[in-house]
């Protein structure tokens, strides 16, 4: 089984010269001309070497110029690459590149869960890319976040859920993917949907504890609901 080259001298020199004059009319025709297996290696490189080095303004340009040329191959290279840019993530140009994404749901899917796992308490920041990307669609806002693991998203998913209420049968399962998921921020959400909503089906021992009067605080703000449900 071949291995991905992750360097090569010559392609590292050729992409740093298209960055270096930022000659990007230039980067999909010689992407276009490498081998399946330089492509790969050209990947890496973007990824590891060209893409962390660019200014704001040409990084933005060049992962959506990337994205746009193939959504395929380089979105998750795009996507680590902006994991270390969330102060970036409202910039004009990176909002270009979101509402593109927001076009094709996996890609959606992939994106959000790359990148709100780096936006640990920003609600403000996560919920404008679940806007840009998700909209008002309820039901797929709740299935990202079920699957990050942070308290801004623990956040974002209870506000999401209580506009679920009349659905019994879908709060039920949103709780119990929390206990199989095992960690202690989802138990503790698991405790607070089964108090909150009184699901009485939901079985289990939970630690988290909480009185009406202090689920109904949990709604009022961030740090109401990060007090009772995060900081133990």
């Amino acid at each position: 089984m071949a291995v991905d080259k992750h360097y090569n001298p010559t392609i590292a020199s050729r992409l740093q010269q298209i960055a270096d004059g930022r000659l990007w009319h230039t980067l999909v025709p010689y992407l276009e001309g490498l081998s399946n297996a330089q492509f790969r290696t050209a990947g890496y490189v973007l990824r590891e070497r060209i893409l962390p080095a660019l200014d704001a303004e040409a990084f933005w340009q060049t992962v959506t110029l990337l994205y746009k040329y193939n959504a395929k191959a380089f979105l998750v290279t795009c996507m680590q690459a902006a994991r270390e840019r969330k102060e970036e993530f409202l910039r004009e140009d990176a909002q270009t590149l979101w509402k593109q994404i927001a076009g094709n749901e996996i890609d959606v899917d992939k994106t959000l869960c790359s990148l709100l796992p780096v936006i640990e308490e920003d609600v403000a920041l996560a919920e404008r890319l679940l806007h840009v990307m998700v909209g008002s669609n309820a039901h797929k806002r709740i299935a990202i976040l079920l699957h990050v693991n942070t308290p801004a998203a623990a956040y974002l998913l209870f506000l999401a859920l209580r506009h679920m209420e009349h659905d019994r049968s879908f709060l039920i399962r949103a709780t119990s993917y929390l206990i199989k998921k095992g960690d202690a921020l989802s138990f503790n959400m698991a405790s607070l949907l089964k108090s909150y909503f009184g699901l009485e089906e939901v079985r289990g021992t939970f630690s988290l504890r909480l009185q009406p009067f202090e689920l109904h605080r949990l709604e009022t703000s961030y740090e109401a609901f990060r007090q009772k449900v995060v900081s133990l």
